[in-house]
Formats: structure tokens, sequence, C-alpha cells
């Protein structure tokens, strides 16, 4: 989710061919991923195809084998179509958009991205109030 935040902030610094950094935090250690732009493909889905920029993770250290391709879908806020992780021994877990191929509806109080308007302000809760 992190990558398609970014990438939904400045698609176009995404293209074909550019590699970036990104720091993925796990339960217990942090580390560096280099994320490679492959480019805009078409993605079949159960609901249709539907175009979407395709990411791959590239070796984090010598003798990394594990592959991780993700796609993200313009159409759909730029959230994940299709993930694919394939293992060393070639074993693939793939996971797929099932949904309706169009972009979450927007909820008052909320941007189409689904994160919370900037211009909303909030009060915070009293002491000692049930509010968060």
């Amino acid at each position: 989710m992190q990558l398609s935040s970014l990438v939904r902030s400045s698609p176009d610094k995404y293209k074909p061919g550019v590699v970036r950094q990104f720091s993925v935090a796990d339960n217990d250690s942090n580390e560096i991923w280099p994320i490679e732009t492959v480019g805009d493909e078409n993605v079949q889905t159960a609901d249709g195809n539907v175009q979407a920029r395709h990411f791959t993770r590239l070796p984090r250290r010598e003798g990394d084998r594990r592959r991780l391709d993700i796609w993200l879908a313009p159409d759909l806020g730029w959230l994940p179509v299709r993930i694919l992780q394939t293992e060393p021994n070639g074993m693939q877990i793939e996971m797929l958009w099932r949904g309706k191929l169009q972009a979450p509806a927007a909820t008052p109080g909320q941007s189409g991205a689904g994160t919370p308007d900037a211009s909303e302000e909030t009060t915070p809760a009293a002491p000692g109030s049930d509010k968060p």
C-alpha cells in the first residue's frame, strides 16, 4: 500500500526503467527494497481487463531469488489489481482484483484516495472522554 500511495501522489515519476528504494518494515526488522517500474500492461481480472502499471522488486541482496511483481491500476485509484510472488522453488502466490473495475467512491470527509481531507478540521477529544 506504501507503493500505491506514493505512485498515486506522483505517477509521472514512475516511468519504465526507473528504480526507487523503499524502506519496508516487518515484525522485527527494516530493509530497503529496490522497486523497478516495468511499464504499463493489460491485466485480466474476473470483471474484465484493466490497464495497470507493473512494478517488480529487484533482488535485495546477493542470492535473493524470491520475486515480487505488483500491478497498480490508475482507474482504481492506483490500488493493486494483481500481486504475484514467486518463491525460489517456483511456487507462485497470486492475488487478483475481484471487485468492480471502478475507483472506490469518496465518502464525506474523505478524498477519493480514502484518506481524510487535509482541509477537514478535527477537534481533539476531551480528557476522559470515550472518543478516540
